[in-house]
């Protein structure tokens, strides 16, 4: 039944949408914008009164109010006075003398975009979302706050990013988890996303004054740039921050234009929508303390401006809108004040942030990224198949640049993290996915544009090109260097991408024929670096998709067991044992469960508890059976797949133990490199003091040795405490660690396991099938 309720909840609220604006003289994709702002802010409201009572989870509660809240939303649009946008001056291009190119482009785009178009729709259809930190935190946290009820933190010792980060894209999605949609919703959330990029886009320049042909140029040239093309089927939060504040900015050249405070309401709630997703926006301040200055300036000197109000009562609509968007944009401090006492959590940021400030520290992140944004499409229009081939080509293009770059500091206080530079083409270039797939070569057209709307003083061009240069240079400055920036730079490109079309804008004969071979140029690689993202991007892809004999092609590899675990126990508290662990892997076999996550220090004494580990060596997880072990310990419940690769999962509780006898009594040690990130040389290899599964009452004693790859060993004594630091060989991999686990003083022989370090190689599991 719950999936009707949320089909009749939808009806309801695009019902009064339609009627709120069914006789509004906008064109119909300004409707469509404005009915997506009054629906995802319903959404948050929504979430939000219902959180004072923990009733976010309440299906027919959360119905309700969103309808009550959609029937007053329909009144103000209704009231709202919104008119068509003021004509501009046509922006005459210098297509105006060429009527039969001008056909056959307008033809071009239509037919070529349609085609990518159709490309994403069956990716987004056979594919569900596979991206890390989507599958880790993004989706995950949906399922948590309907469990628990509230938008309030749901747990401590976990990723911070699933309780700090902004919530109004998970809120955006929220309907699909609370009313058991299917899945495949959720890839096809940012897909819709990417449609009303390129449709806002077209519309904006048509407002500008552009023909059809330059509009829908404009907007090919925006929605196929090769990095917002995979955008369109990452789920990742960019590009729901994105769109948006594009509508933001849509809204902006209206009031700019014709002075109707409501299209300004609209653009600041749609701007508040935005920041309340992703706090990208951050890095437009040197643009917002700019923006706030000139419009001192022009007050101070007396300077007033013909404004259309909607009501007599402006006092209380301009209060109203404020705090709506105050609420929007920072309602998510909220329950970050109150659970910590601070907006943020400052833990991952500050690993990424160049701080304490570092001036050639952002100097050098600036021209990197500046490189790696205008080299990285060239590997990228490699057209080879083979996946070992791709990544040879882009392993050779960094070496043949690598004598350019020997002056770049790798140092901690340059390098975010892991990473490191590694050439114009990151080290994942060759994946052609979402984090690595830049804006292709557009930026040319950017430039022009940018230095077309500065030499004819265009001022939406201008303020476009200053925010996305400012938000480039701020970014960079501000941060130290990470790969993946390409996610960011996206964000950032489609907010400003508008301005292109005063790329079109006709000029002297030879400027002119110029810019056609450069817009030649750019559609031509748009097309072929769209081409090999759709069939190369190793997570999503064309390819695979046809040849799948069903769809999804990527149902979660979750071993049926412990389906069948969760089942039985009606859900379950999973444990952050490590970074990025696949949460959303193990909820959605059985959506209707209640979830939770915890730290692997609080398990629920009254639930089921999974714990999931590495199979891979490297990643430094031992799991050893100790048959005669006092307590439970942890029991292997089954394996799921996920980033990592393969993944046991264990779990407590419910008397798991006992149904599966023959896989309980596990421990599970942790081993660890005191690196700072891969910046110096460990000197130990740490055995850590926690282990998984070890109750003080089962009295073992731990004694280790560590055989070097060359032979040589190192053998520790036996002590009741697990820790220990050896001293780590100068090959860590090809070593063997040696793990020796007894009940204390006991005669009986020692459970020994060995222990292959730094392997790529699943660790089989003597006592159960790997």
């Amino acid at each position: 039944m719950l999936p009707y309720l949320g089909i009749c909840h939808a009806a309801a609220l695009l019902i009064l949408t339609l009627a709120a604006l069914r006789s509004s003289p906008l064109d119909w994709i300004t409707k469509l914008n404005a009915a997506i702002l009054a629906g995802w802010t319903n959404l948050v409201l929504t979430a939000v009164v219902l959180s004072f009572g923990s009733a976010l989870g309440q299906p027919v509660l959360f119905a309700a109010v969103s309808t009550v809240i959609a029937v007053g939303s329909a009144l103000l649009l209704a009231g709202a006075g919104l008119m068509p946008a003021t004509p501009g001056k046509p922006l005459v291009s210098f297509l105006e003398d060429r009527p039969r190119l001008a056909r056959l482009l307008l033809a071009f785009f239509v037919i070529t975009g349609a085609g990518v178009l159709l490309g994403n729709l069956i990716i987004a259809l056979a594919y569900l979302p596979n991206n890390p930190d989507t599958v880790t935190y993004r989706l995950s946290r949906i399922y948590w706050y309907r469990d628990a009820g509230s938008l309030a933190h749901f747990g401590t010792g976990i990723d911070a990013r699933s309780i700090f980060y902004p919530f109004n894209g998970a809120l955006l999605q929220y309907p699909i988890a609370l009313y058991r949609w299917t899945n495949r919703l959720f890839s096809l959330v940012p897909f819709v996303a990417w449609t009303i990029i390129g449709l806002t886009v077209f519309r904006i320049a048509r407002d500008l004054g552009a023909c059809r042909t330059v509009a829908a140029g404009t907007a090919w040239l925006a929605a196929l740039t090769p990095g917002v093309v995979v955008q369109a089927t990452s789920t990742n939060d960019e590009i729901l921050a994105a769109f948006p504040l594009l509508i933001a900015v849509q809204f902006a050249i209206r009031f700019h234009r014709g002075g109707a405070v409501a299209d300004l309401c609209l653009a600041l709630i749609a701007a508040a929508l935005s920041i309340g997703t992703k706090l990208h926006a951050v890095f437009y301040w040197p643009v917002i303390v700019a923006a706030a200055g000139w419009l001192a300036w022009r007050l101070a000197s007396g300077d007033r401006w013909d404004l259309s109000w909607p009501t007599s009562r402006r006092a209380v609509l301009t209060v109203s809108t404020l705090a709506l968007c105050a609420v929007l944009a920072g309602a998510f401090v909220v329950p970050n004040w109150r659970a910590s006492g601070a907006l943020m959590d400052t833990g991952f940021s500050d690993l990424v942030l160049n701080k304490p400030f570092k001036l050639l520290a952002g100097l050098q992140n600036l021209v990197l990224h500046a490189v790696q944004a205008a080299a990285s499409p060239l590997p990228d229009l490699n057209p080879a198949r083979d996946i070992q081939a791709r990544l040879s080509f882009h392993t050779a293009f960094n070496q043949a640049a690598a004598g350019l770059f020997t002056w770049v500091n790798q140092g901690p206080e340059y390098m975010s993290v892991s990473y490191r530079f590694v050439g114009p083409s990151q080290s994942t270039g060759w994946y052609l996915g979402e984090n690595s797939v830049d804006i292709g070569f557009v930026y040319l057209i950017g430039v022009v544009a940018f230095g077309v709307a500065l030499r004819r003083r265009i001022a939406v061009g201008i303020a476009l090109g200053s925010a996305f240069v400012a938000w480039f240079v701020t970014y960079s400055l501000m941060t130290r260097y990470i790969e993946g920036f390409s996610v960011y730079l996206n964000y950032a490109f489609i907010v400003a991408s508008p301005g292109l079309v005063f790329f079109w804008l006709k000029g002297s004969r030879r400027f002119d024929a110029l810019r056609l071979a450069l817009l030649g140029f750019a559609a031509a690689t748009h097309l072929v670096l769209d081409a090999n993202v759709l069939r190369f991007n190793v997570s999503r892809n064309l390819g695979t998709a046809r040849v799948a004999t069903s769809w999804p092609v990527n149902p979660p590899a979750v071993d049926a067991t412990i389906v069948e675990a969760i089942k039985a126990n009606g859900g379950a508290r999973l444990m952050a044992t490590h970074w990025e662990v696949a949460y959303w892997y193990l909820i959605v076999p059985y959506k209707e469960g209640r979830y939770s996550v915890a730290s692997p220090h609080l398990p629920d004494p009254g639930g089921l508890n999974i714990f999931s580990f590495q199979k891979l060596p490297v990643y430094s997880y031992v799991p050893i059976r100790i048959p005669d072990k006092r307590s439970p310990g942890l029991t292997l419940i089954g394996s799921y797949g996920s980033a990592y690769g393969p993944e046991w999962a264990f779990a407590t509780g419910r008397g798991v133990d006992e149904q599966v006898s023959s896989r309980s009594r596990y421990v599970v040690l942790q081993l660890q490199e005191q690196t700072n990130f891969g910046q110096q040389a460990a000197s130990t290899l740490d055995i850590l003091p926690t282990v998984w599964g070890l109750a003080p009452a089962d009295a073992l004693q731990f004694r280790y040795v560590l055989r070097g790859s060359g032979g040589e060993e190192t053998v520790s004594d036996w002590s009741d405490a697990p820790a220990r630091a050896l001293p780590r060989p100068a090959n860590l991999k090809g070593s063997t660690l040696v793990v020796e686990i007894r009940e204390k003083d006991s005669p009986k022989a020692p459970v020994v396991t060995e222990f292959p370090l730094g392997s790529t190689e699943p660790f089989a599991l003597p006592d159960a099938p790997s």
